[in-house]
């Protein structure tokens, strides 16, 4: 599964809509600056985080679903 280059392409939107600092911020479980750091070097492929990164977009889609009263 490429998954390393679908979070730089077709899931990108997806990824940087629930990686949102402000959103991170506020929800206060994660560190917002290595988060960030980490999504900045994988898209700028410096860097490959996606077995991290899939972990951090999973949970902030499961948070969001918790949220939501889903």
């Amino acid at each position: 599964v490429p998954l390393g280059a679908w979070l730089r392409g077709e899931l990108r939107e997806w990824g940087e809509a629930l990686i949102e600092p402000d959103m991170l911020k506020r929800d206060g479980y994660l560190n917002v600056d290595l988060v960030t750091k980490m999504w900045k070097e994988h898209q700028q492929g410096v860097a490959d985080w996606h077995f991290q990164l899939w972990n951090i977009l999973i949970f902030q889609n499961w948070l969001r679903s918790q949220n939501s009263g889903s």
